[in-house]
């Protein structure tokens, strides 16, 4: 008959053993007839993707024609939906926004996801309401 135990080992212990330090929510009693297998793993490979030292943290945008804005974002890990999520969070808390005919924001500052770069593609695009934007209706 096989008994089946779990331990659990994780990084936030004061438990050393070598280069890694474990903590066990239980520990498990042994016999030289035992055998332990590992039934799985996880091990998180990250690091922060935004950061002041990485000088990505922050950015300045104006919104039609007003003063320059900045953003500074906190140093973290951030996938591309957070990331996008905290710039219309900005956009939005500064009003710099135009509404649809179906009451959707429109933001002038546009990230995309792009999966074939494992990137982001930037698209700004003029506020129809920018003076140098509309025609000159004295000519």
């Amino acid at each position: 008959m096989v008994k089946e135990e779990t331990l659990i080992l994780s990084s936030g212990s004061s438990v050393s053993t070598g280069n890694s330090n474990f903590s066990s929510v239980e520990l498990l009693s042994l016999t030289d007839r035992d055998q332990i297998a590992l039934k799985s793993v996880s091990i998180p490979y990250s690091w922060r993707n935004i950061t002041s030292t990485l000088n990505n943290n922050s950015f300045h945008y104006q919104f039609n024609g007003g003063p320059s804005k900045q953003i500074t974002i906190t140093d973290g890990n951030y996938s591309f939906t957070e990331f996008i999520g905290y710039f219309q969070f900005i956009l939005d808390q500064n009003g710099d926004y135009l509404v649809d005919n179906q009451s959707n924001h429109v933001y002038f500052i546009k990230f995309d996801i792009n999966s074939v770069y494992y990137g982001l593609t930037l698209t700004l695009t003029p506020s129809p309401f920018y003076p140098s934007n509309r025609m000159d209706q004295s000519k």
